[in-house]
């Protein structure tokens, strides 16, 4: 029997997957090459205590790493720092109560960490709070202000206390938590959506200002992630939407990859990332899209919305 033609679309699809298989194939070889990357490395993580910063920390801590965790409750670090050192017993943990709001305690944070360790290779400014409602009832734009100070502004200053004991050595890494509402601006949370955007462009900027040096910045955007910020009828709201939700233990996992193989920005959530792609593109049809796709009670939902 004569044999049948194989058609372009076939074969672009053949090439693509063969692209795809090579890939993953080269991915995974980098990564077991780097396997032992973050041993003995000295990472700072704020927002340490819960959530993705408590994944984070859990995450290199099982590779060896030693840590410095940072947020306000010293008795939630503490107890973060012990289920690291269950992970791994040789770990080093230095628990530094800290409101990153506030510059001087920051400024205290890295000198505790200097003092213990005498370098920083990781700087994770993690930290970050929402709260929701509508623009115009935000009073004095108090809780505006408020997201822009903790999202924003504390990882700004404490990235600038970091930077020069990083390029003294030459050496490290700036990764900034951030979210998919920094890329797709979801309406009546707009601190938390500025802060975010602000974060990855300070991000994107920073990474390019230290392109000469082996100082890297790692933003990662994170998709909706099953933490405390997505709690109670806020969680309801995303489950009963086409959004995906991934666990800090999935971020925390992607982060590290992400660094091991020196990559710049990674997203988590498919559909998020997918919306991401289009907003750039087709802004006015991804609003239509949003309000068709939104539940009826979004408005009272992120009204009623509150993590600090």
């Amino acid at each position: 029997m004569p044999r049948k033609k194989t058609t372009p679309l076939t074969t672009f699809a053949l090439i693509g997957a063969g692209i795809v298989v090579g890939w993953l194939a080269v991915r995974q070889a980098r990564l077991a090459a780097a396997k032992g990357e973050f041993a003995g490395k000295v990472v700072l993580i704020t927002g340490g205590s819960r959530g993705i910063g408590q994944a984070l920390a859990e995450a290199f801590a099982a590779q060896g790493a030693s840590l410095v965790l940072a947020a306000r409750s010293a008795e939630q670090l503490e107890h973060v720092a012990a289920t690291c050192r269950v992970l791994h017993p040789q770990v080093e943990t230095l628990c530094v109560p800290t409101d990153v709001g506030d510059p001087t305690q920051l400024e205290n944070l890295i000198d505790q960490t200097i003092a213990r360790f005498g370098r920083i290779d990781i700087l994770v400014n993690n930290a970050g709070i929402s709260q929701g409602g509508r623009f115009e009832e935000d009073e004095e734009l108090g809780r505006f202000q408020r997201q822009m100070e903790i999202n924003l502004m504390a990882a700004v200053r404490l990235t600038q206390l970091a930077l020069p004991h990083m390029l003294a050595r030459n050496t490290g890494w700036i990764v900034n938590i951030s979210s998919i509402m920094g890329r797709f601006g979801f309406p009546f949370v707009l601190g938390y959506v500025t802060s975010k955007h602000a974060l990855n462009g300070f991000s994107e900027g920073l990474r390019r200002e230290l392109y000469h040096t082996d100082v890297r910045v790692l933003s990662v955007i994170a998709g909706f992630v099953e933490t405390d910020m997505i709690a109670g009828d806020t969680s309801r709201l995303v489950r009963s939407s086409p959004l995906s939700l991934v666990t800090p233990e999935q971020v925390a996992r992607q982060t590290l990859n992400a660094v091991a193989l020196g990559q710049a920005q990674i997203f988590t959530g498919w559909f998020e990332s997918l919306m991401s792609g289009l907003n750039v593109w087709v802004p006015r049809l991804m609003d239509h899209v949003f309000f068709k796709l939104a539940p009826p009670e979004m408005v009272g939902t992120a009204s009623s919305h509150y993590t600090e």
